[in-house]
């Protein structure tokens, strides 16, 4: 079939069920199984705890000030004011397979799919998609799922301009190894037809190459700025951050924590002393050991201090070793930590969890393959729903006035005197005022 039929066929998929809701809710409100991990009385017995609450209160929290009028421009007093978060300032996203939403994998419903996706982020990225090796068997699922995800305003992330080891390039570039001049082309002409190609908000530009280098063993070190140059010029978003993506950075055992967070900031900081426009450090969080939260935060603030960065978890899961192996109550304590210490540092953007559904039972995504949330899933759902929302009401005083304090991010508003009744909607970045007249 070729590329065009293809695309056709998926757009009519996508247009047929945007709109189509599946019958189960992820409102964080079901906590049956981590009730231990949800109780507030933690906060109080540990001290790492309760240090990343005030964090978070500080630096993801705002206040809100607003004064009712009427239509003659005076105060309304008892006036009910509610105010309530539609989409987080942070980003709390997940890595979408392709190949699911467009229907392919037999035991996961791509209804069921969808409707979890937009339930429980705000943010999206491509586990494999996106990337410039699979082009052929993967790129033409890819635009009518970025259709449906532009209409349901759900940004995306791209993963990635270049994995620079042979293993994952391109068979084509492969057999360029011989040839450093035709290679560097190709290189080149792949950043560019892909950061042109793709209508993404953040792009990793450059996926591990603490231990892929076979293309800069060959070109040089300094192609690695080039690659960020060329992103920068043609991104297709003129706004998209660009990433270095790294696995075991932040996440590292102890053994290798030393090693591979020097060798991260050597490549960042190469990168910044030539010039690249870098402007974001991806750091994979695949948690395959039981990291103290103390450990989690100094680790990300000894990046912070040498980089200044915005960081992104960008492939955050709590995966199974040989050695190590979690339950799932264990992974839904370990969920809970790495949340709420990553949401706790003002430079985190983003976290994005990598196996949302499972296809099998690997143990290491949110929710089951018929949809049903695990406990790992509850906590990120009660997280992001429930202990980290805004859905407040309040009565204007003699003045008119009323204030709030929230996480920041997309709101609405109602407020209602008598029969009288204004709604509307509002952006909180910062702390600010509003004046708002009653209709």
């Amino acid at each position: 079939m070729k590329f065009q039929n293809i695309w056709h066929l998926f757009t009519a998929i996508f247009t047929a069920t945007t709109v189509h809701a599946q019958d189960m809710t992820y409102d964080g409100q079901d906590i049956l199984g981590i009730e231990s991990i949800v109780d507030v009385e933690r906060s109080k017995n540990e001290p790492w705890r309760k240090e990343a609450n005030q964090r978070i209160e500080q630096h993801r929290k705002a206040d809100i000030h607003i004064q009712v009028i009427d239509q003659q421009g005076q105060p309304v007093e008892d006036a009910t004011v509610q105010i309530q978060l539609k989409k987080h300032h942070f980003k709390f996203g997940g890595v979408v397979s392709a190949r699911i939403l467009a229907g392919q994998v037999k035991n996961i419903d791509p209804e069921m799919y969808k409707s979890f996706c937009l339930q429980s982020f705000n943010q999206v990225g491509f586990n494999n998609a996106l990337k410039y090796k699979l082009k052929k068997g993967l790129a033409p699922l890819v635009p009518p799922i970025m259709s449906w995800l532009k209409q349901n305003d759900m940004p995306v992330r791209g993963h990635t301009l270049i994995w620079p080891g042979w293993n994952h390039m391109h068979k084509d570039a492969v057999q360029l190894k011989e040839d450093p001049e035709a290679l560097r082309q190709f290189c080149d002409q792949q950043i560019i037809e892909y950061a042109q190609n793709w209508d993404v908000v953040e792009w990793d530009v450059m996926n591990e190459p603490r231990g892929n280098h076979d293309i800069q063993d060959i070109l040089g070190k300094d192609v690695i700025v080039e690659w960020f140059q060329l992103a920068k010029q043609h991104v297709r978003n003129k706004d998209a951050l660009l990433f270095l993506n790294e696995n075991r950075v932040v996440s590292a055992p102890p053994a290798q924590k030393k090693r591979y967070m020097k060798l991260y900031l050597e490549t960042a900081r190469y990168l910044q002393e030539k010039g690249a426009p870098i402007s974001g450090v991806g750091y994979q969080s695949r948690y395959k050991w039981d990291c103290p939260p103390e450990e989690m935060y100094a680790r990300l603030c000894e990046m912070d201090k040498a980089l200044q960065l915005p960081i992104s978890a960008t492939e955050f899961e709590v995966a199974d070793t040989p050695r190590h192996q979690w339950t799932e109550e264990t992974r839904s304590e370990m969920t809970e930590r790495v949340m709420t210490v990553y949401f706790s540092h003002p430079s985190v953007i983003s976290i994005l969890a990598w196996t949302i559904i499972d296809r099998d039972e690997n143990q290491k995504g949110l929710a089951r393959p018929d949809g049903t949330l695990k406990k790992n899933g509850k906590v990120w759902h009660y997280l992001t729903k429930q202990k980290w929302h805004t859905d407040e009401a309040e009565m204007t005083d003699a003045t008119g006035a009323v204030s709030f304090r929230g996480f920041k991010g997309d709101y609405s508003y109602t407020i209602q005197h008598g029969n009288n009744r204004t709604e509307g909607t509002f952006k909180l970045e910062n702390s600010k005022q509003m004046t708002l007249k009653l209709q």
